[in-house]
C-alpha cells in the first residue's frame, strides 16, 4: 500500500508505505532511503509553498502542492521533529544573509580555495502576535536540532531554509506582539526536509486520553491519509 497526500494538520506533502522505499524530490533532494523492512512514514518539511513538487516515491511520479498561508506574512518555523509555530509571521522577506571567504592567501600571493561549500549565514525576523505564539516560536527555536524557516507563501527568490539557530533576540512590540531576530547559519548536513508525519503531542490533542488504536488509524484521523 503507497499513500501520497497533503496532511491535514501541518499542510505538508507526506508519504506512507506498507515497505521500505526511496523517495526524493525531482532535483536529488533524498526524504527516505530504502535501506529495511520497515514501513515508510514521512513529511517534507522543505517542500516550497504554494508550488508543485515533483517527488520519485518508488520509482512512481508524484506531483504534491503545500498549500500557502492564508496570511501573506505568515513564517515557517518548525523543528526536525514536526513542532511548528503557528500564527507566526515572517516580517519583511529581505533574506538577509552573507558568507566568509575561506581562501587562504600565502605570503607571496597565492590564494588557496576549499573544495567544499561553506554554509550561509543569515538572519530573520519574526513576529508572534501573542503570548501563546511567542511560547511556540521559544519552543522551536530551543530545540536541539536543526530548524526550518522561511515563509509560508511563494516568495520569489527566498527559499525555506534548514538552519542551525545561533542566536536570539526577543524584544516586545505594539499590542503586546512579541519580535525575534534569530541569526542561523544553513545546515547543510540536515537539509532532507524529511519529519514524522506525527507526533505524541498530535494524539495528545485529540483529547480521547489512552485508548486502543493504530498508527494508520491517526494517519486518518489526524493527517487526513486518505482511504
Amino acid at each position: 500500500m503507497l499513500k501520497s497526500w497533503i496532511a491535514t494538520h501541518t499542510g505538508l506533502p507526506s508519504f506512507y508505505s506498507t515497505n521500505d522505499i526511496a523517495i526524493e524530490t525531482e532535483n536529488g533532494r533524498i526524504l527516505n532511503r530504502a535501506t529495511s523492512t520497515n514501513p515508510t512514514i514521512v513529511s517534507d518539511a522543505l517542500a516550497v509553498p504554494g508550488e508543485v513538487t515533483v517527488y520519485l516515491v518508488g520509482g512512481q511520479r508524484v506531483e504534491l502542492v503545500r498549500p500557502n498561508a492564508s496570511d501573506k506574512r505568515g513564517a515557517v518555523v518548525m523543528n526536525s521533529n514536526g513542532l511548528g509555530a503557528s500564527g507566526a509571521l515572517l516580517v519583511n522577506n529581505s533574506d538577509e544573509t552573507d558568507w566568509k571567504s575561506d581562501v587562504a592567501i600565502s605570503e607571496v600571493g597565492y590564494a588557496r580555495w576549499s573544495l567544499r561549500k561553506k554554509p550561509i549565514s543569515g538572519k530573520s525576523r519574526i513576529l508572534a502576535l501573542n503570548e501563546a505564539s511567542a511560547l511556540e516560536v521559544v519552543g522551536v527555536l530551543e530545540s536541539v536540532g536543526p530548524v526550518f524557516i522561511g515563509p509560508a507563501v511563494k516568495t520569489e527568490n527566498v527559499p525555506l531554509r534548514c538552519v542551525i539557530v545561533n542566536s536570539v533576540s526577543r524584544s516586545r512590540g505594539r499590542l503586546g506582539r512579541v519580535v525575534f531576530d534569530v541569526s542561523w547559519t544553513e545546515s547543510l548536513l540536515s537539509a532532507s526536509g524529511a519529519i514524522p508525519i506525527l507526533r505524541w503531542e498530535d494524539w495528545a490533542h485529540l483529547g480521547a486520553g489512552w485508548q486502543e488504536t493504530t498508527y494508520l488509524e491517526l494517519l486518518s484521523q489526524i493527517a487526513g491519509m486518505p482511504a
